[in-house]
């Protein structure tokens, strides 16, 4: 990620919290071999706002945010 993209999410989830706007941490951080962020939902579990502005955050600074969804396997 470095340093300059780590400050700029920072700032912008720092100015988000003080403006009001809920922020939720991601369930995975993957830092090899490249960053991202990813959150994991299973069943009818959906992204909820507070997470959708975390990926916002991310997006605005070029690192990927994936919602992986579980299903179960069938025979």
């Amino acid at each position: 990620m470095g340093t300059d993209k780590y400050s700029k999410l920072k700032s912008i989830l720092r100015n988000m919290r003080a403006s009001g706007i809920k922020v939720e941490n991601p369930d995975i951080c993957v830092i090899s071999p490249k960053i991202f962020f990813a959150d994991v939902k299973k069943g009818g579990d959906k992204i909820r706002q507070p997470q959708i502005n975390f990926a916002q955050a991310c997006l605005k600074v070029g690192i990927p945010f994936i919602v992986y969804h579980l299903v179960a396997k069938s025979d």
